[in-house]
This record gives C-alpha cells, sequence and structure tokens, in this order.
C-alpha cells in the first residue's frame, strides 16, 4: 500500500496554487489522448500550445533553462511550472515559464540567465524536444 507524504502537494494543492498564478481558466490537465493518427495529434498539439502560450517539453526543461533536472522537478512539484501530460509527455506551458521569468527578473540575485548554454546545451535541447513530440505523435500504445 502506498504511503502518502504530507510534505508533497496532492493534485488539489498544486491546481489551487496554479490557479492563483495563472488565473481562473486554469484546470489540472488530465493525460490529453487525442486519438488516432499522428495528424490529429499534431494538430492537437499545436492547438494546446496555442492555448497555453507554448509548450516545452520537461524533459529539455533543465537544459533551456541552464539548471539541473532537481531543480526544474521542485519548481514543477511546487506549482511554479504549470504541467500538462499530453500522451504521457509533460510540457510545461509557455504561461508559466513568462510568469517564472518575470519573478525571476525581480530578483537580480539568479544566475540562471548566464547559464543558459552553448552549441552543446542546443544539441541536446534540439534532441529532447523532438523525442517527446516524436513520443505524442507516435506513443507506444499505437
Amino acid at each position: 500500500m502506498q504511503q502518502e507524504r504530507d510534505d508533497i502537494p496532492n493534485m488539489a494543492t498544486t491546481a489551487a496554487v496554479q490557479g492563483g498564478l495563472f488565473g481562473e481558466d486554469y484546470e489540472v490537465a488530465a493525460d490529453e489522448s487525442f486519438g488516432s493518427g499522428w495528424r490529429a495529434r499534431a494538430q492537437a498539439l499545436h492547438k494546446l500550445s496555442e492555448e497555453r502560450g507554448g509548450l516545452v517539453p520537461q524533459s529539455a526543461l533543465a537544459d533551456v533553462l541552464g539548471m539541473t533536472r532537481q531543480r526544474v522537478s521542485q519548481l514543477v512539484q511546487s506549482g511554479q511550472f504549470e504541467v500538462v501530460k499530453v500522451e504521457d509527455v509533460p510540457f510545461i506551458t509557455g504561461r508559466s515559464l513568462d510568469a517564472w521569468e518575470q519573478d525571476q527578473d525581480k530578483n537580480p540575485k539568479g544566475g540562471w540567465r548566464s547559464r543558459r548554454g552553448g552549441v552543446w546545451a542546443k544539441t541536446i535541447v534540439s534532441f529532447k524536444v523532438g523525442s517527446a513530440i516524436a513520443d505524442v505523435l507516435v506513443p507506444d500504445g499505437a
């Protein structure tokens, strides 16, 4: 039997925090499934991206922002990043990234911008973004 931990927020708590950050239109998105056919999934992913101000695969976010995966996970768990799962692939919304960046700009101690990488980091991000999109377009069960 799985034991719940008090220090890890549940979905309702996360929804409440994110609702305050991203407006009343925010809801905890269940895992989105777009049916059969890669074209339908691609169109649905594009629409969802437009609705949420863009999408970045969570797997690529550490490299995009120049921080550790652990820090990204902490920001997700604390509700600072809005997560939408599509075909079991977690994406961070652009609107939550914008809100986080604006908050970071108010705090001059941060150094996350200076850690954003060069060609190698861009290559890694390109691979991870492409892989996440491929996982949506051609899910395991398809």
